[in-house]
């Protein structure tokens, strides 16, 4: 996910739960549906008083991309229909968000339609059931800085909903080529004719990473996967800790001390910071991320981003029978090379996302 500065409907009245909301919610652990809602929408309703007292949210408009009231929203409608033009009031959200003016709706054609079908198809259970019953909208974004973005939204009762921006660049690139220019997006070029490649395989597009790693932060902040997705959310009554994250992360920036390693806190990916980290560094870095669970260096960033990439990358190799490997070469000799997921770290953190297949 995008991060965002601080972490970053039908419009009649909210409909009432049904027993897929029920399902839903009931993962949130210790807390019953009815009580859970209660204490999301008075700590949604601080956050919107707290952030108004630190200037993040300034105005009403700002604030209306997370009322429910303000979106058209049909839970029986199919995903592809909730590709959409985004409302006015979201894409001025976006827009002062990121200061860019050249911010436009994108309508995909129908050869990308056919990509965004396959990668819809290529959902676990769990996440396409709570996109169809959360999922307000899927914008496509000109211009978008970065792969897409998740944002919350709250109904009336205090329930969890979602829109998704994407940037249509990702419809137009393999999976392999997208995963190659993230990760080159995080180092500077010193000179050094460093080359670094992710492979995906060749079946899938740069889209179907950008839908489920978003979508993964669409089942996040409905389910609690992690305590919370966002620091902004932070007093929402969540657990402290989270099957996912115990023992691994202490905050939601900050691994435990055994995990962290050498610049990962200067990780930053897709030109939204200057990139800090040399080429040449590249497999000095990669072998801090091998002493850890993290399935790439995007996910070691947070917990939120943690989730996201990690089913990602399991889904990928383990349910879509794709590769994962990075390799990272210099004047052509090969310097560095590595199957992340078969890391026995990781091989044995899958049995805490088991849940996304039931």
């Amino acid at each position: 996910m995008r991060t965002k500065p601080e972490h970053r409907a039908r419009n009649a009245a909210s409909p009432s739960p049904s027993a897929s909301d029920h399902r839903l919610t009931r993962t949130r652990k210790g807390v019953s549906a009815p009580l859970s809602r209660i204490l999301v929408l008075l700590i949604v309703l601080s956050f919107h008083a707290s952030c108004t007292d630190k200037g993040i949210v300034t105005d009403a408009e700002r604030a209306a991309v997370h009322q429910y009231s303000r979106y058209t929203f049909d839970p029986a409608s199919s995903l592809v229909s909730r590709i959409t033009d985004a409302p006015d009031f979201v894409l001025s959200y976006l827009r002062e968000m990121d200061s860019r003016e050249d911010y436009h709706s994108y309508k995909p054609d129908r050869r990308e339609l056919r990509r965004i079908r396959q990668s819809l198809a290529a959902l676990p259970p769990l996440t396409a059931s709570v996109l169809r019953e959360r999922l307000l909208g899927m914008y496509f974004i000109r211009n978008f800085m970065g792969g897409g973005l998740t944002d919350w939204v709250v109904d009336s009762s205090g329930g969890m909903y979602v829109f998704m921006v994407f940037n249509p660049e990702s419809l137009r690139k393999s999976i392999s080529s997208w995963l190659t220019y993230r990760e080159n997006s995080c180092f500077k070029d010193d000179g050094s004719d460093t080359i670094i490649t992710v492979s995906g395989g060749k079946r899938y597009s740069g889209f179907t990473y950008v839908l489920l790693h978003e979508s993964t932060h669409a089942v996040d902040y409905v389910t609690h996967v992690t305590p919370y997705v966002e620091e902004g959310l932070r007093k929402t009554g969540h657990p402290r800790s989270t099957p996912f994250i115990d023992g691994i992360w202490k905050e939601l920036r900050k691994p435990l001390e055994r995990y962290d390693f050498p610049l990962r806190s200067s990780l930053t990916f897709y030109g939204l910071k200057d990139p800090a980290i040399p080429l040449s560094r590249a497999p000095e870095l990669y072998r801090g991320l091998e002493q850890t669970p993290f399935a790439s260096l995007y996910g070691s960033m947070s917990w939120a981003e943690d989730i996201a990439e990690f089913v990602f990358f399991h889904h990928l190799t383990r349910k879509l029978g794709q590769p994962y490997v990075i390799r990272v070469s210099r004047k052509g000799k090969l310097l560095y090379t590595r199957q992340p997921m078969n890391s026995p770290l990781l091989i044995e953190r899958a049995a805490t996302i088991q849940h996304f297949y039931r």
